[in-house]
């Protein structure tokens, strides 16, 4: 799995964002890579916007926005793109009692310019940044594999992914934040998905570099113009 990151430049120094990218890997060890680009970003003025009552998030116009100049740029190079946002800067909250549950994370559930997208509240307590990026990303484990290979997992585990695996409600192989053992026992499945993304981004280089071979002949092979001199006699 390939991530994007934006890291909030109040977060930028904290060790917990590198350890739980570094824990993230260590939850797919043997099954697939995880690699990673870091980008900062000052997100003091990130726009947010009502999800539904009582839940904010990053507005999809800025996340839009984000992940288009990205697509220009990397297209398939990259899975899922992550905003590591400083909590003095996180607003899920705002319409939110302090004795309500908190909100620290968000996987958007959506693609965005073909990106899956989680929003992570952080802090430099690695504990509490390895269980909010583990269970984000591992939302969008169903996601992909709908998108990628047409396989719905709900019907192929017999339970809903999203509450019972990744929420925890009944999880024959794991529990919440370590997906280690799931993902292990699907191994075949989480292979498959990075390997059709990774050829769609082959299958893209290739049409870029066809586009230019054909731009070039047509460039070799096109007539020379010549000129009629009128000689004056």
């Amino acid at each position: 799995m390939r991530l994007y990151c934006f890291i909030d430049i109040k977060s930028r120094d904290y060790p917990a964002v590198i350890g739980c990218l570094e824990g993230l890997r260590e939850q797919f060890l043997d099954i697939i890579p995880v690699t990673w680009v870091i980008e900062q970003r000052d997100f003091s003025a990130l726009p947010w916007e009502v999800y539904s009552p009582g839940e904010k998030g990053v507005a999809f116009s800025k996340v839009s926005s984000d992940t288009k100049a990205l697509w220009d740029k990397y297209e398939y190079l990259y899975d899922t793109v992550v905003y590591f946002i400083d909590e003095s800067n996180w607003k899920a909250n705002e319409l939110r009692k302090p004795e309500e549950p908190q909100i620290k994370g968000w996987n958007l559930g959506q693609f965005f310019n073909n990106y899956q997208v989680q929003l992570i509240a952080t802090n430099n307590t690695l504990t509490n940044m390895n269980a909010r990026l583990f269970e984000e990303v591992g939302h969008s484990i169903d996601d992909f594999a709908f998108r990628e290979l047409g396989r719905s997992l709900d019907s192929e585990i017999g339970l809903d992914f999203d509450e019972d695996i990744i929420h925890d409600r009944n999880n024959p192989e794991g529990e919440r934040g370590d997906y280690r053992l799931f993902y292990l026992a699907h191994k075949e499945l989480i292979y498959a998905i990075l390997k059709r993304r990774m050829e769609k981004e082959v299958e893209s280089l290739m049409l870029k570099v066809l586009v230019l071979l054909r731009t070039w002949i047509m460039k070799l092979s096109k007539p020379k113009p010549t000129w009629n001199y009128q000689h004056k006699h």
